[in-house]
């Protein structure tokens, strides 16, 4: 269900954000074990996005990468249960907007303040029913500290890369997404469908 409503308020930041030129849904975190140079298994872990409406059945790497002028991807941080009723359930969830882009593929005289508040502005408020959702509003809770510890998860060589210093930047924003669940409003699941 989440990741239903992710996806709408991506699709309103790609068609928002001119600058924008990778902008996904919900991330999932994966783990691959790699070979260095001296034979030894290194684990890395790093985020990837899988969209099966428009995808081919990859994934598509959310890895820093300059070929991109920016990356903006969700990652779920909590979804919980607020109440749950005989016809409905309200669910609050929250979600991290991670925010990473290049200045001199965007503008090399704009600033983070400004970049982060353009951004943060052009999320919605909340968004039309959809299906069996409905109610759904979302709110800013938190900005995370704008330092390294944004991706500490991940495994990026920062040392070779260095795409987390200028000319590149970042910023991340929590997000509040609650929204309710009509229980009577959700379809039948036809097993295996027959293809005309």
């Amino acid at each position: 269900m989440l990741k239903l409503i992710v996806e709408e308020i991506k699709d309103i930041l790609e068609s928002e954000l001119s600058f924008a030129d990778l902008v996904c849904g919900l991330s999932q975190n994966v783990k691959k074990t790699i070979t260095d140079e001296n034979g030894k298994a290194i684990q890395k872990n790093f985020p990837v996005y899988y969209d099966a409406k428009e995808n081919d059945g990859s994934y598509i790497d959310l890895t820093l990468d300059d070929s991109y002028k920016s990356m903006l991807y969700f990652k779920e941080i909590a979804t919980l249960v607020k109440e749950d009723r005989q016809s409905y359930i309200i669910v609050n969830s929250t979600v991290r907007l991670i925010c990473w882009w290049n200045y001199k593929a965007v503008n090399k005289d704009t600033t983070n303040s400004l970049m982060s508040a353009y951004i943060l502005s052009k999320l919605p408020a909340s968004l039309p029913d959809m299906d069996f959702l409905n109610g759904i509003q979302i709110k800013v809770l938190n900005m995370p500290k704008n330092d390294s510890a944004i991706f500490s998860e991940y495994s990026y060589n920062e040392a070779e890369t260095q795409f987390l210093l200028y000319p590149y930047d970042f910023f991340s924003v929590e997000l509040g997404i609650n929204y309710r669940f009509s229980k009577p409003c959700v379809p039948d699941i036809e097993l295996n469908p027959s293809i005309c």
